[in-house]
């Protein structure tokens, strides 16, 4: 039982290793390296994931079982056929995603230098893409050589969570206006970094919800900046003796 559980620890480990590896390589955009976050930016992804990947314990990779791999995996497999468009969508989410894509679009327009590094971006994700798919594929052939208990769970948990209908991701359904708003936050986290106050987070994110029609209360950021642990240093002179080299603190 002990030998086991080790080879399965073993395996469980090597594919992760290989997934870190293969998300190393991901070109990055609008975020830095992991090391490089801010702590509520770290707070903030974990709200996210918990989001998109309904009970995994992500403090816990360690002790992750076939299973918990298997939805790992292949609800990081649908999302990427999301946005590549290979997934169906229902009317409503296409319409709002038209609306969100538009109004990228119209930021883009007014900053060339953005335009470009999306379209660099754009290039570079194409070259990427076949390296994921090629590590998911590999690793589903890898979890049929596993032990049939073993092997079943992750393939049977990969095949759950790879499915998305139609509705999963309209505004009030499984992905809601709290999910958006971490969302836009999360992207645009450099950008927020030098807001002076919840006030203008508040309108910022307004403003890039209102193409859906969604309406945010102040109180709202109040809680989740809370949450988070993302407080604004009001503008003004630093204290004498001191450099102001940010505008926000994690608690």
């Amino acid at each position: 039982m002990k030998n086991k559980l080790k080879n399965q620890r073993r395996w469980i480990k090597s594919v992760i290793d290989k997934y870190e590896a293969i998300e190393k390589l991901q070109p990055q955009l609008f975020r830095a390296t992991v090391d490089e976050w801010p702590e509520w930016v770290c707070k903030l992804w974990h709200v996210l994931f918990r989001i998109s990947h309904p009970g995994l314990n992500m403090k816990c990779v360690k002790n992750w079982t076939t299973k918990d791999l298997g939805r790992f995996l292949g609800r990081q497999s649908a999302l990427e056929g999301v946005v590549w468009n290979e997934v169906p969508l229902s009317s409503r989410v296409t319409q709002e995603k038209e609306q969100w894509i538009a109004l990228q679009a119209a930021k883009l327009n007014s900053n060339p230098k953005l335009a470009r590094a999306f379209k660099k971006y754009a290039q570079k994700m194409r070259k990427w893409r076949p390296l994921f798919k090629k590590f998911i594929d590999e690793t589903l052939v890898s979890a049929r050589k596993l032990p049939y208990s073993e092997s079943s769970a992750f393939l049977e948990a990969f095949g759950k969570a790879v499915v998305i209908k139609p509705d999963d991701l309209a505004s009030e359904d499984k992905v809601g206006v709290g999910e958006r708003i971490a969302w836009v936050m999360f992207l645009y986290w450099q950008q927020i970094a030098k807001f002076s106050s919840v006030g203008e987070l508040h309108r910022f994110l307004s403003l890039a919800a209102k193409p859906m029609g969604i309406v945010i209360s102040l109180k709202r950021i109040e809680k989740l900046c809370w949450r988070i642990g993302l407080k604004f240093r009001k503008p003004g002179r630093p204290k004498k003796g001191k450099i102001q080299t940010s505008l926000l603190a994690a608690s």
